[in-house]
């Protein structure tokens, strides 16, 4: 029988040019542009929500069950005021022996 991996999801909003901090756990990313300006992602450009209630382009980076993400994501702005994005990790997690469904 195959072993169940756990993962849990962890989200960042950034608003200004950075290098995203990768989970050493990281099995993906997605990189949602959520703010009134263009940004880039590793030179990818992603243009912002036609409507204030609605989310921009965004870029996935995924990985095969047991894969780590491991490589660098830059984000950039076109302008600084009302630049957003959300930035979301899917990180496998560490249980405990005893507790197998309790978080460390």
């Amino acid at each position: 029988m195959e072993k169940t991996l756990f993962y849990d999801i962890v989200n960042s909003v950034y608003s200004a040019n950075a290098k995203v901090q990768i989970d050493q756990y990281c099995n993906g990313v997605t990189i949602v542009n959520i703010g009134a300006t263009n940004m880039q992602v590793n030179g990818v450009p992603l243009a912002p929500p036609v409507a204030p209630s609605l989310v921009g382009e965004s870029v996935s980076f995924g990985g095969n069950r047991n894969e780590i993400f491991y490589g660098r994501i830059d984000i950039s702005f076109t302008a600084g005021a009302g630049s957003r994005c959300i930035v979301q990790q899917k990180v496998y997690v560490k249980f405990q022996q005893q507790k197998p469904f309790e978080l460390e």
